[in-house]
């Protein structure tokens, strides 16, 4: 029986020093994890708030170019100003979006040229702005389809 007893392998029990060294690799590895969790989080909740002021921004451009006439509506290209004392805001998702816009006019072609501005305080207490720039052409929505000639030979050729 002592024959059999030595033979035996021995058994290797896990020591304190094993078990603490285990943990502090966990730990280490969860603590990396979480970081690159914190970093991805506040990039998405700036991301998420620059595409919202691109969308404001991108949504009055379309209400500049939507216009009915040329003159005479507040609807009209006449009407289209700038706005920088007076600014527009809009709150979406707990964070104030404050928006201006500059126009600059120009009659040899006719066209204006304008620049939107979106402001707003993110999460993390950092202003912010993002800006979009455009130029909308002076043409009468009444001659829609039209085929147009050179200004100088006054034809215009209306639709069918």
């Amino acid at each position: 029986m002592n024959k059999n007893f030595l033979n035996r392998k021995k058994q290797k029990a896990i020591s304190i020093i094993e078990v603490l060294i285990a943990i502090l690799i966990t730990v280490i590895g969860l603590a990396g994890i979480a970081k690159v969790y914190f970093i991805l989080s506040s990039n998405v909740n700036f991301l998420n708030s620059e595409l919202v002021a691109t969308n404001i921004a991108k949504a009055k451009i379309e209400e500049f170019r939507n216009y009915s006439t040329i003159t005479g509506t507040t609807d009209s290209y006449d009407s289209i100003s700038s706005n920088t004392s007076t600014p527009e805001t809009t709150a979406i998702n707990n964070i104030t979006y404050t928006t201006t816009w500059t126009v600059t006019e120009s009659t040899e072609p006719y066209y204006k040229d304008i620049s939107i501005t979106v402001n707003w305080t993110g999460k993390d207490n950092l202003n912010k702005s993002f800006v979009s720039e455009t130029i909308i052409v002076r043409d009468d929505p009444g001659n829609s389809g039209n085929l147009h000639q050179a200004e100088d030979s006054g034809t215009l050729v209306t639709k069918p």
